[in-house]
């Protein structure tokens, strides 16, 4: 057996995974188009309410969140799942995912949500 069915297979697991969460998270953000009040409520006595802004803090999140599954949308069309195929934008699409994963647990962390941030 070759490692490109395993390799192949890997991979439409991480396409899977990363594609249905962040389409959901993001799209699920702008299908709202407000600023939940939740948000606004946590995270208003934090220093994000001055520099950028809630709504640009919020916002922000959506955009990367969408970019997400449009950059791995666009890995697939390229074929990058394929063995021997670069996959320069399936490793962009994981990159701009921890950086999400990072505002988030790192806003979890600024206000004292300590188990939710140990869950992100």
């Amino acid at each position: 057996m070759t490692t490109a069915l395993p390799q192949s297979l890997t991979l439409f697991a991480i396409y899977a995974v990363y594609f249905f969460t962040f389409l959901l998270a993001g799209g699920g953000k702008f299908k709202e188009g407000k600023v939940p009040e939740w948000f606004t409520g946590q995270f208003s006595k934090t220093f994000l309410a001055r520099v950028p802004g809630l709504p640009v803090a919020y916002w922000t999140i959506a955009t990367l969140e969408t970019l997400i599954p449009i950059l791995l949308a666009v890995s697939l069309v390229n074929g990058e799942f394929l063995a021997g195929h670069e996959t320069f934008f399936l490793q962009l699409a994981v990159s701009v995912a921890s950086i999400v994963f990072f505002i988030l647990g790192f806003g979890q962390r600024l206000v004292s949500d300590f188990p939710g941030a140990a869950n992100s």
